[in-house]
């Protein structure tokens, strides 16, 4: 902040009385469009006045370029509750203005904005009431429209050259259909967010978000040369990162990594970062976001951005990586070994920060944290190394029960994959011995025995399979069993509950796989970021069954549009997987009516080509007739009479091939006779 001056109005440290005799002539003609006058800020003694200024600098750098900020204070060196803010233009001050009205800066803290040019329309106001006039109200965007389709049909978007498509899955028995199409949509990447609500666009100038039935823009976010988003589990809250900007950063005004608030669009802080993306890892109900830096863990508040109690955490040693539960304001940390100090696991409840459970562990190489999605359990693996002797192990924490207890599990050989069933109480892993070309494939249980908290195997493992990766149906029970790279897309769909095959395909040079929201649909296709040929998709039903093939030229991605969560209550849907089959009857044979609507209309467009055949072939029939004077003029006899024709019949006989047949001789030999070498 700024305390030099030359008649500017910030140089106001006094009361509001005699502000008229204290403003220059220059700005009297000038107006002030370009200040604004910020009420509600807190009541401070010198000590903390700094700090303030500091905080009031912060929070209005974010919405445009500041020139000066002043705060009034009394005789005795306290503020007065408000601040005079100066922008470089008007056009910044508005949007300021816009942006900080009702910002809440504390529980008992919250601002009143306004203009300063605005006090002069204030001081005019007339003696009598006139009603403003009357405004019809105007629909706004329903930004879940595409919920309400009758058959609960799913989209997904297509991103292949400069062309960007949104499609709907085709109803049962048809084929995708498209929603909308548009060229340059996106300069680099898009995404969806976490709830389907938007779609992300990244431009060289910012990030666009796109919704409601007719894809209108509804937020846009300024961030030059923008890489990278990421958005808070509800949506509430945008990342974006700008690898041009951060490699420039400066302590004080950091502009490569930028948080926004989805609604209103303001730039809530913004952060020095290079390290891997995602920058921050957002707690369930979007309230705290963490990241580490240094081996030091920083958990944020929002919608302030401070730090939970004003300091970061540091534990008993640098924390190597963090993870939050989907479902409970705990952190899980791990933290490696130290000298003479184990490597631990840490789980924190924030914001007290308290330890709910602690596991030390030993000769760790690394350590990977995998939550369960409904946050029932928390694995970690464990690379073990000791005496040169590589292994795997899992530490299982049950989050759910009392005291938290912890499973082992170990595993021998080299573990390539792990993946939890996202509904239901398994998780697989795919396994095998070094140098082994094909891995093996075992699934695991957490609720057998009679207690139904025992660890064990859940049926035989699967030998010898080609497969490096693993997809969970969100729903659960089924699984798809990939093969990229080296196994060249090989794909296998699978029952867990039965332990059977359901069908072995391939896709060649596959190198994604992504279920719909549903686990009804599977969709695979080879990226033009990974691979230059052979870009194209498929969609699978999730039987196996290929429903869908289409070759596009530098196809991208193809991405699934995410679904809100379920509003019905567990206990309901337990009920309703309970009565499956009487609920399921009236929608499968509402599935089957539209099966046969899809085959009568396949049908009658069969039968219609058939007749346009046939009629085309009576036409030219016709002409033919028509034309038989001029043939027997042209060829002098009757070319349609076919018995003045001779058929003649012609056998070739040609030898294939030729074989030597050597009769051999068979010679009795009885009992009693010996035959010598």
């Amino acid at each position: 902040v700024s305390t030099q001056s030359t008649g500017s109005i910030m140089d106001l440290d006094d009361d509001y009385d005699d502000i008229e005799d204290k403003i220059p002539q220059v700005f009297k003609e000038e107006g002030f469009n370009n200040v604004l006058i910020v009420d509600g800020i807190p009541v401070v003694t010198p000590d903390k006045f700094e700090k303030l200024e500091n905080i009031l600098s912060t929070i209005y750098s974010q919405t445009g370029k500041v020139r000066k900020i002043e705060i009034p204070k009394d005789s005795e060196g306290k503020t007065k509750g408000y601040a005079f803010v100066e922008f470089y233009s008007t056009k910044e001050a508005a949007a300021a203005q816009k942006a900080t009205d009702g910002y809440k800066l504390a529980k008992n803290y919250t601002f009143k904005v306004n203009l300063f040019s605005d006090f002069e329309k204030f001081d005019n106001l007339k003696e009598t009431y006139e009603p403003p006039p009357t405004v019809e109200p105007q629909e706004q965007e329903n930004l879940f429209s595409w919920l309400l389709d009758k058959m609960g049909c799913d989209q997904y978007a297509l991103k292949y050259g400069d062309e960007t498509e949104i499609w709907w899955n085709g109803e049962p028995g048809e084929k995708p259909r498209l929603e909308t199409k548009k060229t340059m949509w996106t300069d680099s990447i898009l995404s969806w967010s976490p709830q389907g609500t938007y779609l992300a666009t990244l431009h060289r100038l910012g990030v666009i978000l796109w919704g409601g039935p007719n894809w209108n823009k509804i937020r846009k976010f300024p961030h030059d040369s923008v890489n990278l988003v990421d958005f808070s589990p509800n949506e509430k809250y945008l990342v974006t990162y700008s690898e041009k900007l951060a490699t420039s950063d400066t302590p004080r005004e950091p502009q490569g990594l930028i948080v926004w608030d989805v609604r209103s669009g303001m730039k809530l802080r913004s952060f020095q970062y290079t390290g891997e993306w995602p920058a921050f890892q957002w707690s369930h109900d979007d309230k705290y976001l963490a990241r580490v830096g240094a081996g030091i863990l920083y958990v944020y508040e929002t919608p302030s951005m401070y730090l939970v109690d004003k300091q970061p955490i540091k534990l008993s040693g640098p924390i190597r990586d963090i993870a939050w539960s989907p479902t409970d304001p705990i952190i899980s940390t791990w933290l490696p070994e130290d000298k003479d100090k184990p490597a631990k696991v840490i789980l924190l409840e924030i914001p007290s920060k308290t330890t709910v459970s602690q596991k030390n562990l030993f000769n760790v190489a690394d350590c990977k944290l995998h939550w369960h999605p409904e946050g029932t359990y928390l694995c970690v693996k464990v690379d073990h190394v000791k005496s040169k002797e590589k292994s795997t192990y899992f530490e299982l924490f049950r989050m759910k029960e009392k005291q938290i207890p912890v499973d082992h599990l170990q595993i021998k050989d080299t573990v390539i994959a792990f993946a939890w069933e996202p509904k239901g109480h398994r998780f697989a892993i795919i396994h095998g011995a070094e140098n082994v070309p094909r891995p093996n494939v075992s699934f695991y249980s957490m609720t057998t025995g009679k207690s139904k908290n025992k660890l064990s195997q859940w049926g035989d493992t699967l030998p010898k399979r080609p497969a490096n990766h693993m997809f969970w149906s969100p729903q659960g029970q089924f699984i798809v069993l990939a093969g990229f790279r080296a196994f060249n897309g090989a794909l296998e769909f699978y029952n867990v509950e039965d332990m059977e095959t359901m069908s072995n395909e391939e896709h060649f040079m596959m190198t994604d796989v992504e279920w719909d929201p549903t686990g009804r649909y599977v969709t695979t296709f080879v990226s033009y970021w990974r691979a230059q040929m052979e870009n194209s998709y498929n969609l699978w039903s999730f039987l196996g069954h290929l429903l869908h093939h289409e070759m596009k030229e530098k196809l991208y991605c193809v991405k699934w549009r995410p679904r809100p969560k379920s509003i019905i209550p567990p206990e309901e849907e337990k009920k309703i997987l309970a009565n499956f089959d009487k609920i399921s009857a009236a929608y499968t044979l509402e599935d089957t009516k539209k099966k046969n609507e899809v085959y009568q209309k396949e049908l009658e467009k069969k039968k219609k080509l058939v007749r346009e055949f046939r009629n085309f072939m009576n036409s030219r029939y016709e002409e033919y007739k028509k034309e038989a004077p001029k043939r027997r003029k042209i060829l002098g006899i009757d070319s349609d009479d076919e018995d003045k024709y001779t058929l003649v019949e012609e056998e070739v006989e040609e030898v294939l091939a030729e074989e030597e047949v050597l009769e051999l001789s068979l010679i009795h030999i009885s009992e009693p006779t010996r035959l010598l070498r």
